[in-house]
């Protein structure tokens, strides 16, 4: 912050003062701490007293000195936060952004179900509103939800889907939900630390939490909503934390809140029993948590230059570089296979046949390319569509 020019002033000191009174503002004792962004200048005139011996055009000009003085100071609380902080802040780097790409987001996503929603649900009422499914994906059917496999047909080489998949909603509830943990996580975030910074947090950490989904549970049904970027905010709030924790005056009960959005949704899964390896959402929210965590450190605002800063970038770029490296690697593989699974394939039905068999039963069967799924289908007259929850056996 600029140094505001010093009007002169006489010499005549310990006395009452009229400027002090007309303007407010009191002398601030030698022994007082004084926030670390102000100038010299201004430290020595605040700890000054106004002469009395002054004429009156000095006088009049110290006022309006103490009028800017008085400015000044509301800008650094305003701007600033009111954060204690262990060292100097810069004040351009507290400069906050309109949440322009926020705003954008939600309207974009809210607009694009509400329009196909209204659509594609008859009759048309609340009730079936809040069960319509919508999105980008009623513009263009299958060719925006992410996926990698469906029935042997590999869609690997379809990469916009790692980021359009966001713009489509199960239901009411889950767009709304989204919407509102943008808008809570969102405008905070892109008011310090600006549009592109955001902008590259949020879509990295969607497509992180179509990496996730596509290691976890390749063969699931399409991923949709925005979930994923929606974890990378938090996330990216907790890297923030991370980089300017002696920055951040309000950081425990940062805390408190940030754990209070993430525990229904821990406890959520630790509670499914379908997490190994059938439920697509959290895995989602994972990979982007931690893509929100990594990209955070590496492209957030640093308000003090610390040197352990350094080394906490250095291992998120390593560990960035060793996660996308893996993922490349994994899903060059063909046909899918989930992380943990050893058996690969890219078709599963169920089948009953005692001939073939030995049983009544329906039997769960996969396959590795499309002739072999082609063979079962043409052949089979019992055959149906099965979920992989419930092939248990598929390993043996």
């Amino acid at each position: 912050m600029a140094s505001l020019p010093l009007p002169p002033m006489a010499s005549v000191d310990n006395c009452p003062s009229m400027l002090m009174q007309d303007s407010g503002l009191r002398p601030i004792p030698e022994e007082s701490e004084l926030p670390p962004v102000l100038t010299p200048e201004l430290t020595e005139v605040l700890r000054s007293r106004p002469p009395c011996g002054a004429s009156r055009s000095n006088r009049h000009a110290l006022a309006a000195h103490a009028g800017g003085i008085s400015a000044a100071l509301s800008e650094i609380v305003s701007t600033g936060f009111m954060q204690e902080t262990s060292g100097p802040i810069i004040e351009k780097e507290m400069r906050q952004h309109w949440p322009f790409y926020v705003a954008s987001q939600c309207l974009t996503t809210a607009g694009l179900w509400t329009y196909s929603a209204i659509e594609t649900t008859t009759p048309l009422n609340v009730e079936t509103l809040r069960h319509a499914r919508g999105g980008l994906d009623w513009w263009f059917p299958g060719k925006t939800l992410m996926l990698i496999n469906h029935e042997c047909e590999d869609f690997r080489h379809e990469a916009w889907r790692n980021l359009t998949y966001q713009f489509t909603h199960g239901d009411m509830s889950h767009i709304f939900t989204n919407i509102c943990m943008v808008l809570f996580l969102g405008i905070p975030l892109e008011g310090f630390h600006g549009h592109w910074r955001l902008i590259a947090v949020f879509n990295l950490g969607v497509i992180g939490g179509a990496c996730l989904h596509v290691l976890c549970n390749p063969h699931l049904y399409p991923l949709l909503g925005m979930s994923a970027g929606c974890y990378a905010l938090l996330a990216m709030h907790l890297s923030d934390l991370l980089v300017n924790w002696r920055q951040t005056r309000f950081r425990w009960l940062k805390c408190l809140l940030l754990l209070a959005l993430v525990l229904p949704d821990l406890i959520h899964a630790s509670f499914d029993s379908s997490l190994q390896p059938r439920t697509t959402g959290h895995f989602a929210h994972a990979g982007g948590c931690i893509s929100g965590m990594l990209t955070g450190i590496l492209l957030g605002k640093d308000i003090k230059a610390n040197d352990y800063k350094t080394t906490i970038r250095a291992v998120a770029v390593t560990l960035s570089f060793c996660l996308i490296a893996f993922y490349a690697w994994w899903v060059e593989k063909w046909p899918p296979r989930a992380i943990w699974d050893t058996l690969p394939f890219c078709w599963i039905h169920q089948v009953k046949n005692e001939t073939v068999f030995g049983n009544k039963n329906w039997n769960c069967l996969t396959c590795k390319d499309k002739a072999c799924a082609q063979a079962w289908k043409s052949t089979q007259q019992h055959i149906a569509r099965v979920a992989i929850h419930f092939c248990v056996d598929l390993d043996a």
